[in-house]
C-alpha cells in the first residue's frame, strides 16, 4: 500500500477521508468526490453511492468496535479510524488503521487521534446480475 497524504486541510474542508480511501483502494485522491461540499448529514451514503459502481466497495462505520481487535479476534486488514485530534478537537479527522492501530495519519502533523469515534471498514459489493 502506498499511503496518500491529504492535499487540503482546515476548517472542515480537508480531504483526510479521501486520502485514506485513496490509500486503501490504491487510486488517485483527485478521482474521489469532494464530500465536504455536500450540504447534508447523508454524505457517507452519497459517498457509498459513488464507491459501489466505481470501485466495487462500500464503507460501513462501527462505533465502539475495539472488541473486534481483541485477543481472540483479529481483522488483518486496513481500515479507516475516525475521531478527534488535539489540533482540532471539534472536527472529525480520518486516519488509516490496521488491526485497530493507527498506521498512517494523512495530515502533515502525523499526530494521530486523541479520541476515537469509530472505525470504517470496506466491504465488497456483490451484484445479483
Amino acid at each position: 500500500m502506498k499511503f496518500v497524504d491529504q492535499t487540503i486541510t482546515g476548517n472542515g474542508k480537508g480531504n483526510c477521508f479521501n486520502a485514506c480511501v485513496a490509500s486503501v483502494l490504491n487510486i488517485p485522491i483527485e478521482s474521489l468526490p469532494k464530500y465536504w461540499e455536500w450540504d447534508d448529514d447523508g454524505w457517507l451514503g452519497k459517498y457509498n453511492e459513488y464507491l459501489a459502481p466505481n470501485h466495487g466497495v462500500q464503507v460501513i462505520m462501527l462505533r465502539n468496535a475495539e472488541s473486534l481487535f481483541g485477543f481472540n479476534y483479529k481483522i488483518d486488514t486496513y481500515h479507516i479510524i475516525v475521531g478527534y485530534t488535539n489540533r482540532d478537537p471539534w472536527l472529525l479527522h480520518s486516519v488509516i488503521g490496521y488491526n485497530g492501530k493507527v498506521v498512517h495519519d494523512p495530515h502533515s502533523s502525523r499526530e494521530g487521534l486523541s479520541k476515537i469515534e469509530g472505525y470504517l471498514f470496506f466491504i465488497k459489493v456483490f451484484n445479483d446480475d
